[in-house]
């Protein structure tokens, strides 16, 4: 997906960091650009810096993509400042509201982007696995603040429940 949106200059430098790191593609969980300033990934809970700079067109032309040309299409989520791409991806998007009649028409002046990518892995899956599996029956609560693996965390739970029973997940961001 971020071959299709990003600039070929951008994707290449990220593959080449990615590459380059224990844990490659698997431990990247995050990419934040920003019009004229500074852009970087996360990775492993690592910060990195990217030599790349990006103008407030190219930002635009990102977001357009991302969005396959309709914001429209996206609004219910765009208005709580995100959209959901393919794969759980979530993407939050700094810039200007443009509004009619007190309805989400669009955004412009698109200044900043920060694509949230899922992880794939879940480095207590076996633990909360056992722990999952004592009290499937009674209930599981999960609560951590942002960004500690709450939605990786159950999808690998949800991956080894499958196996053995019906399972349907409801996620409310679509």
């Amino acid at each position: 997906e971020f071959k299709r949106i990003l600039p070929d200059r951008l994707y290449r430098e990220i593959v080449g960091i990615l590459s380059s790191r224990v844990g490659g593609e698997e431990l990247f969980s995050e990419l934040r650009l920003s019009a004229e300033g500074r852009c970087g990934i996360v990775h492993g809970g690592d910060s990195l810096a990217l030599m790349c700079r990006l103008s407030r067109a190219e930002i635009e032309e990102i977001f357009e993509r991302a969005t396959h040309g309709s914001v429209y299409a996206h609004r219910d989520t765009v208005k709580e400042g995100y959209a959901v791409m393919e794969g759980g991806i979530r993407l939050g998007i700094s810039g200007r509201a443009v509004y009619d009649g007190g309805e989400l028409i669009g955004i412009t002046d698109v200044r900043s982007l920060v694509f949230r990518i899922p992880l794939l892995v879940c480095d207590f899956e076996e633990r909360l696995l056992s722990l999952a599996m004592k009290s499937l029956k009674k209930g599981i609560l999960i609560y951590s603040p942002p960004g500690l693996g709450k939605t990786t965390a159950l999808r690998a739970l949800s991956r080894h429940i499958a196996k053995k029973y019906r399972l349907c997940i409801i996620d409310e961001r679509g």
